[in-house]
């Protein structure tokens, strides 16, 4: 996953949370539902408040993302530099 596929990850979580993502047709679940299969996301409820359990599991997504693409970055940073 690119950063910038990340980005847009991250702001359409943000817009889904804070409420500008409005769609008539689709709940907040849905459209979280929908991010969290864009991720590839775990979508079984662990606790009684699902949606909150569905946010986090998306975040830890994006984190485990983030730090990867970090690494990859850091990585091919320090082979440039070494040679």
């Amino acid at each position: 996953m690119t950063h910038e596929e990340l980005e847009q990850y991250q702001k359409e979580l943000l817009a889904i949370m804070s409420g500008s993502k409005k769609d008539p047709a689709k709940s907040k679940e849905i459209q979280l539902r929908e991010l969290a299969a864009k991720l590839g996301v775990n979508q079984e409820p662990y606790v009684n408040d699902y949606e909150a359990q569905l946010i986090a599991n998306i975040q830890a997504a994006l984190q485990t993302a983030s730090m990867i693409d970090m690494c990859g970055t850091a990585n091919k940073n320090y082979s440039n530099r070494s040679q």
